[in-house]
């Protein structure tokens, strides 16, 4: 069973709620993303965090209010840290593009020293090092884009309200947040984009030996212990001359240069 941190993240969700259940009327279809761990992140050697861009698909309002009306919104973290696991991420096949075909084959490269071609016939024990993963996004609300793709944009009746609910989200994709709540030694965020709010509450010290335009930028985090490694969504890598084997090879070079 996938973990998550209840204690730390219900107040944020419980203030969540208090501010957005009447903008809900917006017509914006799922509760927020809330950061969660695979089975075995605590007893991972190394702990990583792997951030996307934001979900497709998510918990239901209806579940998130009901769950707030309730007085039960650890029901709500829960389904939420179920919506995706070790089989489901694999489920997703060999998308070229596909986030979590990027996180399995990088996770697997940096664990074992192997490179996984079809994650698809990895081992058990393969399977196991996967329930190491953290799961985080920087956008906790679905932006337009993949809404769009469900068929929801056109049935937002309010922008203002949207963009509300937005707002009322970024608790959940601080990385002050995630660090709090889980402790990783590395966070791979993989979406290039200026998103400085994110280090919110934090100091931050670009590293510039390891830039490469597009494709990474390293910081490390005065006072903590956490690396973060950002990078580009794996949908871009063909745009920017480059595929998810060789990108999981110069991350891997990354992370170990820096561990």
């Amino acid at each position: 069973m996938n973990c998550i941190n209840t204690d730390y993240f219900k107040p944020f969700l419980q203030a969540f709620c208090e501010k957005t259940q009447p903008l809900y009327t917006c017509g914006y279809p799922w509760g927020p993303f809330v950061p969660y761990t695979m089975p075995r992140y605590n007893d991972a050697d190394v702990k990583i965090f792997y951030m996307g861009r934001d979900t497709y698909y998510w918990v239901e309002q209806e579940e998130l209010f009901e769950a707030f009306t309730n007085h039960v919104l650890e029901d709500y973290l829960g389904k939420n840290a179920a919506c995706v696991d070790v089989e489901k991420m694999l489920g997703w096949k060999n998308n070229a593009g596909s986030f979590w075909t990027m996180v399995a084959k990088l996770h697997l490269l940096i664990r074992t020293g192997r490179y996984t071609e079809d994650i698809m016939q990895i081992s058990a024990a393969d399977k196991v090092i996967l329930e190491e993963i953290g799961y985080g996004n920087i956008n906790a609300i679905e932006q337009q884009t993949s809404l769009s793709k469900e068929g929801y944009w056109e049935a937002i009746t309010s922008l203002d309200g949207y963009c509300q609910i937005r707002e009322a989200g970024r608790p959940f994709e601080k990385l002050k947040s995630v660090i709090e709540a889980y402790h990783p030694d590395f966070i791979f965020i993989f979406n290039w984009e200026e998103r400085d709010d994110v280090f919110e509450g934090m100091d931050f010290e670009w590293q510039k030996v390891y830039y490469k335009d597009k494709l990474q930028a390293v910081y490390t985090l005065p006072g903590y212990s956490t690396k973060v490694i950002w990078t580009s969504h794996p949908r871009r890598y063909s745009y920017l001359g480059t595929n998810i084997e060789e990108m999981a090879g110069s991350l891997a070079d990354t992370f170990a240069a820096i561990r």
